[in-house]
């Protein structure tokens, strides 16, 4: 079975124990004023 990675990335490249930087995506709102804005 192949597993993607993130922008196609080379699995020998994709491994956490030889990442050097590790791009972890969270939800954010930062930028709505009064109420919540990007998740409507």
């Amino acid at each position: 079975m192949k597993t993607n990675t993130y922008a196609g990335i080379p699995e020998e490249h994709a491994k956490l124990e030889q990442a050097k930087i590790v791009l972890i995506p969270v939800p954010y709102d930062g930028t709505s004023t009064w109420q919540k804005g990007a998740d409507k």
